[in-house]
């Protein structure tokens, strides 16, 4: 028969294999959901039409690796079309390295996200382009003039210009660079792990006192 000592050196060993294992957990869960806005151009000053100027894009150069997601600013007049987003290594006609869509179908303006789920691999420091294409006649993709953003150019008719940037952000899961912006985890996903350990604990007790009743 199992001693009292017997119990409580299993239910030790347990609780911390279970509390390692969770532990574990809690950091993965939240390297997960830990993403940074590494670069971006935010103003808005005018607007261009994707279909007209194409093919257009931004140059940009990234301090983070993976790429998880970008997002531009759009304007869309309600007629159902599909943006596309292409990440290009070096030039407006360089290899696609990754490629999202979605299909417009309202009237929109605003900043509009294309998620790369996986990520995209990329050299920090190296240049890369993010090109919109669309066969919507009046989708607008918005800039800022006098060439605010120093680490890329916009392209307009497949040619660089040093006239402005695109309006534009680019997030990484890869860290924190200088100047970026580390959006909160959800606060759920860390709770969750401690929560079950502490139910662990609890039930450890609970079993350890009927025990202990019985023998008495």
């Amino acid at each position: 028969m199992l001693t009292m000592a017997t119990y409580k050196k299993v239910g030790v060993i347990t609780l911390l294999l279970l509390t390692t294992v969770l532990a574990l957990s809690v950091v993965s869960n939240v390297n997960a959901g830990v993403e940074t806005l590494d670069q971006k151009q935010e103003g808005t000053q005018t607007c261009q039409n994707i279909y007209a100027y194409s093919p257009t894009g931004q140059e940009f150069t990234p301090t983070l690796s993976p790429l998880t997601a970008v997002e531009i600013y759009v304007i869309t007049d309600g007629v159902p079309d599909t943006l596309t987003v292409n990440i290009r290594q070096s030039t407006i006609d360089g290899t696609i390295l990754g490629t999202a869509s979605k299909l417009m179908s309202d009237v929109f303006e605003g900043w509009l996200r294309f998620d790369f789920p996986g990520g995209i691999a990329l050299t920090p420091g190296s240049l890369y382009v993010i090109e919109v294409t669309t066969d919507a006649r009046n989708f607008m993709w918005c800039a800022q003039g006098q060439n605010p953003y120093p680490g890329g150019r916009y392209i307009l008719d497949g040619v660089p210009s040093e006239n402005g940037d695109k309006a534009f952000r680019t997030y990484s899961s890869g860290g924190s660079p200088v100047g970026g912006v580390v959006l909160p985890t959800n606060k759920t996903e860390i709770l969750a792990p401690l929560l079950a350990i502490a139910g662990i604990i609890a039930g450890i007790s609970t079993v350890e006192l009927v025990l202990r009743r019985r023998r008495d």
